[in-house]
């Protein structure tokens, strides 16, 4: 069609890489179900799993604030479990923390 030469707008981008969360975390606060993130998170581990959605962070800078509230959802949802149970989100939550801080957050590096 027509609209395959068209090149995609910035709208577009941040929806399909919202939609890409939505389907790869949690879908939403009132149907907090993550199975495909904790089957990612079993078959391809962790850094592999944050890897991917730092990718799609970096790609599409606005959907930052849209990740993090999707790992605020999952932590509302087990904040009464310990850590023990709930291992791949405490594991995958230090991860996106390291991943977040040294690919988006403001450090200066040039000491180093």
């Amino acid at each position: 069609s027509k609209n395959n030469s068209n090149k995609p707008n910035d709208f577009l981008i941040l929806g399909t890489c919202k939609k890409l969360l939505n389907f790869i975390v949690i879908d939403s606060l009132e149907q907090p179900k993550h199975f495909v993130f904790y089957d990612l998170i079993n078959n391809l581990g962790t850094i592999r799993v944050i890897g991917i959605l730092l990718k799609i962070v970096l790609f599409c800078r606005q959907a930052k604030p849209y990740l993090e509230q999707k790992f605020s959802i999952l932590f509302k949802h087990y904040q009464g479990s310990t850590s023990g149970k709930v291992w791949w989100l405490v594991k995958s939550m230090e991860t996106l923390n390291v991943a977040l801080s040294t690919n988006c957050g403001g450090i200066n590096l040039c000491c180093f």
